[in-house]
């Protein structure tokens, strides 16, 4: 895939690019795709920026729980990036101490945007976001 072309159709946002990638893949499986073109899996600063990236369906965001940061605390929901989570989208608390990853979801039947925790062992394959920083 050409990275330039990507980026050049992903949608701006305060100094960021958010492009949905209909390719299913597993969040590690998505998580080195965005790092081989430049990117990273799709962080969120502020609640509106869920809205920014054009999304037909469910998608994996780099958000991740239980696997331990270069910190060393396991356990709590953090961006792939490091940056701070600064607000929550999640609609339900994830199950204490388990490891997964998290969706952004469309918000059926309301139009709200939630983020959606998936268990690592459900190895599910889903269409993810990139995000390039400019």
């Amino acid at each position: 895939m050409d990275a330039a072309k990507l980026k050049s159709r992903a949608r701006a946002y305060k100094g960021h690019r958010y492009l949905e990638i209909p390719l299913p893949r597993t969040w590690p499986e998505a998580k080195s795709f965005c790092e081989k073109l430049g990117g990273h899996l799709a962080t969120f600063a502020d609640q509106a920026a869920l809205y920014v990236p054009s999304l037909r369906w469910n998608a994996w965001i780099g958000l991740h729980q239980g696997f331990s940061g270069a910190d060393g605390h396991a356990g709590e929901a953090r961006w792939v990036t490091g940056e701070p989570l600064t607000f929550s989208a999640q609609e339900s608390a994830p199950p204490e101490g388990r490891k997964g990853f998290f969706l952004l979801c469309k918000g059926w039947p309301s139009a709200n945007r939630c983020w959606q925790f998936e268990p690592e062992e459900t190895n599910s394959k889903q269409w993810f976001i990139i995000e390039w920083d400019d």
